[in-house]
C-alpha cells in the first residue's frame, strides 16, 4: 500500500495520539490541540478543543461505549507537577467536549488514564509513595490506594494500562524492583512483579487474543497468568 498526506486543515508538524471513533470519525492530538474528521464527507480536519487558542500533545481516549476523554488547562497553574486538569469528554465522536471534572479539585494528576470502562486514573508524584486516584463513570474523583503499599522510591508512575478484563495496571518508577502494580474490580492493588527481574516497565497492551505485554526497560515480558 501506498501512503498518502492526510493532513488537511492540521497546521502543526507533532501528531500524539490517533483514535478512531465508533462511528468512523477520526479524532487526533496535535502539536495544536485535538482535531476530527469524517472518513466519509471531510477533506480537511477541523479543530474541536480547545475551541480556541492551543494546547500541545493532549492525550486522548475511548471507552468500550465510544465516549471520547482528553483534558486541558490545569486548574492549579502554580503547580505544573500535579495540578488536576479540566478534564473534558465527547459523546459525539469528537464534535464537542463537555467538562467532566466532579471532585477534581481534591485530586493530583501528574499523570491522567482512562480504561475502557470510562473509569479514570490519575497519580500524584514527588511528594513521597505515589498515591492514586479513580473516577468512576458518572461518580466523583476519590482516593484508591487500598493495597498500594508504595515506598518513598516509588514517586512517579511510568504507565498505565488495562487487561480489558477488569484488571488495571500502574508501572512506578522503583530502584527495587516494586514496578508494577494490578488491582482486579473494586479488589486492593497487590505487586505483579513475578518474572519482571526487577526492570521498569513503561508500557502495557492488550493483544487481541487477550495476551497482555509489558513494555520494559530490559525487553518485551508477556503475561502467562502465574507471571511475566
Amino acid at each position: 500500500k501506498t501512503w498518502k498526506n492526510e493532513t488537511a486543515g492540521i497546521k502543526s508538524e507533532q501528531n500524539y495520539s490517533l483514535v478512531k471513533a465508533v462511528n468512523g470519525n477520526y479524532i487526533v492530538s496535535t502539536g495544536l490541540g485535538v482535531f476530527y474528521r469524517t472518513v466519509a464527507n471531510d477533506s480537511v480536519w477541523t479543530q474541536t478543543y480547545p475551541s480556541t487558542g492551543y494546547l500541545s500533545g493532549l492525550p486522548v481516549f475511548e471507552d468500550k461505549n465510544g465516549t471520547v476523554y482528553t483534558y486541558g488547562a490545569n486548574l492549579n497553574p502554580l503547580n505544573s507537577t500535579n495540578s488536576p486538569k479540566l478534564v473534558v469528554k465527547s459523546t459525539d465522536n469528537g464534535k464537542t467536549w463537555n467538562p467532566d471534572t466532579a471532585g477534581i479539585s481534591t485530586i493530583s494528576m501528574n499523570s491522567w488514564y482512562v480504561d475502557e470502562t470510562g473509569t479514570q486514573h490519575a497519580s500524584q508524584a514527588y511528594t513521597g509513595p505515589v498515591q492514586v486516584f479513580s473516577k468512576a463513570p458518572g461518580g466523583s474523583w476519590q482516593t484508591d490506594n487500598n493495597g498500594l503499599a508504595t515506598t518513598t522510591s516509588e514517586q512517579i508512575t511510568t504507565c498505565w494500562g488495562s487487561d480489558g478484563n477488569g484488571s488495571i495496571y500502574v508501572g512506578t518508577y522503583s530502584y527495587s524492583g516494586r514496578s508494577l502494580w494490578k488491582k482486579t474490580g473494586t479488589g486492593a492493588w497487590a505487586l505483579d512483579t513475578i518474572g519482571l527481574k526487577s526492570t521498569q516497565v513503561y508500557a502495557i497492551a492488550r493483544e487481541s487474543n487477550g495476551t497482555i505485554l509489558a513494555a520494559t526497560a530490559n525487553g518485551l515480558y508477556q503475561n502467562s497468568g502465574s507471571g511475566w
